[in-house]
């Protein structure tokens, strides 16, 4: 009895292990037409949170347009927030300009189908703390 106990922990065991070692991402439940393997889920998936399309520095001098990288474009990220805001002080060294607490940095971004515009006062840590004033386009 103890034998048969013994060799049924372990088939359960091994099962498991097997099924977690699969590169499949359904269950023996599910069915389906065949396997889905997830290197091609995570294709489909690879989304942003939240993708930044456009960003300006908003000056009482006028506005002056930030480059984005791919690094930097996903809004709701703390760090890609943090690698935007040295490409706005980067920015706005290049232009001259020193930023002030009444200057804005106004991020447009899409967030789950949704066009979004940020106003974000122009200082390092509301910049990468805060999402500022939201208005939904």
């Amino acid at each position: 009895m103890k034998k048969v106990a013994i060799l049924l922990v372990s088939l359960v065991l091994l099962f498991s292990v097997s099924v977690l070692a699969s590169t499949e991402t359904r269950t023996i439940f599910e069915g389906g037409a065949g396997p889905e393997m997830l290197a091609e889920r995570s294709a489909v998936n690879n989304y942003h949170a939240s993708q930044i399309f456009a960003v300006y520095i908003h000056t009482s001098g006028g506005d002056v347009q930030v480059a984005v990288n791919e690094n930097c474009s996903d809004f709701c990220s703390c760090a890609s927030r943090c690698l935007l805001w040295q490409e706005v002080c980067r920015t706005a060294i290049e232009r001259g300009l020193s930023l002030s607490t009444s200057d804005r940095v106004i991020v447009f971004y899409i967030e789950k189908g949704v066009e979004k515009v940020a106003v974000l006062a122009a200082n390092e840590w509301n910049f990468t703390h805060d999402y500022g004033t939201t208005i939904e386009a």
